[in-house]
């Protein structure tokens, strides 16, 4: 049973937005654009550091660098790429490695990620991945409903330790248990909601596993953004 007991087609908005191009343009006029195995075109918010964000349609297989450097008109200021979050809070991480990655669902999956709900976070290297996270981590927390154990208890407990890390306080063991307790909430979180929450932190730790240990170590922040960086610059004064 769906909406108020009837049967209801749930689709998205923008399928629903390629059915007339289809009709008027017959099927082969769609499967010539994208790549084989995901014909048509995707639609991006394209966000963040970026000098032209904006909503954009662009090709399946598109790669993303073209997307940042020849749509969206490169990065402020002369930064550098740091990473892209793809599909969403919930969005898996692509770095300098994938900039040249068609974007499409076949090859997407083969990193383990997706294109979600379409939104393009562009991050430049003046960011601090560990803050980053834990931004991440905090939307995530207030999110949870609260029913599910691993979704509740989780997202505070991975709050806390990225607080620690970020505040100075960390232990190279946090960043372990961090990573574990990620894993554990995939598997058994209840919805959707909890089961996706550990995807963006589980990629920083992934690619910029360095940098928590840089946080941990050597109670340093790159960028100068986490509060260890001013506890650090306090007592050097």
């Amino acid at each position: 049973m769906g909406l108020w007991g009837k049967p209801t087609i749930v689709n998205n908005v923008e399928t629903l937005a390629n059915i007339p191009q289809i009709i008027l343009n017959g099927a082969a006029w769609y499967k010539s654009l994208g790549t084989a195995a995901s014909p048509g075109t995707k639609v991006f918010t394209l966000v963040g550091n970026i000098n032209n964000p904006g909503l954009i349609e662009v090709p399946m297989g598109i790669t993303l660098r073209e997307i940042i450097y020849d749509i969206g008109h490169g990065i402020p200021n002369g930064k550098g790429f740091l990473f892209a979050q793809l599909g969403g809070t919930t969005g898996g991480i692509l770095t300098s490695e994938h900039l040249d990655l068609p974007l499409a669902t076949e090859t997407l999956r083969t990193i383990g990620s997706g294109m979600g709900s379409g939104a393009l976070l562009v991050v430049d290297d003046s960011q601090c991945v560990v803050d980053l996270a834990k931004n991440f981590v905090e939307f995530f927390n207030h999110e949870s409903c609260g029913i599910c154990t691993m979704c509740r208890e989780g997202n505070g407990r991975l709050l806390e330790l990225l607080e620690k890390i970020t505040d100075g306080q960390g232990r190279l063991q946090d960043i372990e248990l961090m990573e574990n307790l990620a894993n554990t909430m995939m598997r058994g979180a209840f919805c959707g909601l909890g089961q996706a929450a550990p995807v963006p932190i589980l990629g920083c730790l992934k690619y910029f596993r360095q940098e928590f240990i840089q946080h941990v170590s050597d109670k340093f922040c790159r960028s100068g953004k986490c509060t260890i960086h001013s506890a650090a610059t306090t007592q050097a004064a």
